[in-house]
């Protein structure tokens, strides 16, 4: 399936969501940090569920996920 300026725009969408997930699941010591990453999930929630809700591109969506919440992103 082709990809579409929307799908393109989820996928950076849920990439960008993911970094800030990955970002504050270091040293979570402080009450801050961890109401931080809570935060950050919500919003990785929402732009996932956003993204589903508006594109059929299934395959692209969940690898975006995945790759987003890999400890080591992948190659472009």
């Amino acid at each position: 399936m082709e990809t579409g300026p929307s799908t393109e725009l989820h996928v950076a969408a849920i990439l960008n969501a993911a970094w800030r997930v990955r970002h504050y699941s270091r040293g979570a010591r402080l009450e801050i940090q961890r109401k931080s990453r809570a935060e950050a999930i919500q919003l990785l929630g929402a732009a996932v569920r956003d993204a589903f809700q508006h594109s059929e591109d299934f395959e692209t969506l969940l690898t975006a996920v995945v790759d987003g919440l890999s400890p080591r992103p992948p190659d472009f």
